[in-house]
């Protein structure tokens, strides 16, 4: 919901939020992407290229997308700038014509999880890391697209980030590599 009432109220903790979310998107974007590039050297490497671009642009644009929301959001429910009923009607207007604010949120979503498929692929096919840890990647990036009650999505996303932490982790010290001959 991101009508007035469900926003004002919220403003400064919506505006954090979606900053941190927006800086987090990119930032996975592109170190996914590089941790990926480092796993798949040969057997994968086309797959965690194409992914690697695609995750990347995906996380900038949905950072775009998001903070440029945060930022309208917070001015529009801004009363000493706004009256509410105008603060109201821009925010009725944004949601409404989404192209110039949510579009390259949800753009940069879809593109960031068309990455997030690609690299996986190229992880299981650089058998560098255990079969398990891509899989686990692919199925709760498709697990994010479940109709389920937000708190469920919120755990499925703790999970998909604890995988993202144990793939950089296990890159850092070199741990994860399952067959370092491919």
């Amino acid at each position: 919901e991101f009508g007035y009432s469900q926003v004002a109220g919220i403003r400064d903790a919506l505006w954090t939020t979606l900053l941190v979310d927006a800086i987090a998107f990119a930032l996975i974007g592109l170190t996914l992407s590089l941790v990926v590039s480092t796993l798949a050297p040969s057997r994968g490497a086309v797959w965690a290229k194409v992914g690697g671009v695609a995750a990347t642009l995906g996380g900038i644009t949905y950072a775009m997308g998001a903070f440029g929301f945060a930022a309208l959001a917070w001015y529009a429910t801004e009363t000493s700038a706004l009256p509410v009923e105008e603060g109201t009607a821009l925010l009725e207007y944004a949601v409404d014509h989404p192209a110039h604010v949510l579009g390259p949120q949800m753009a940069g979503f879809l593109l960031f999880t068309i990455g997030t498929v690609l690299l996986s692929v190229a992880l299981l096919r650089s058998r560098t890391v255990p079969r398990w840890l891509p899989a686990g990647l692919l199925v709760l990036t498709a697990a994010t697209f479940l109709p389920v009650p937000s708190r469920v999505l919120d755990s499925i996303q703790v999970v998909f980030m604890a995988l993202l932490v144990v793939l950089a982790w296990g890159n850092y010290t070199g741990r994860p590599r399952v067959n370092d001959a491919h």
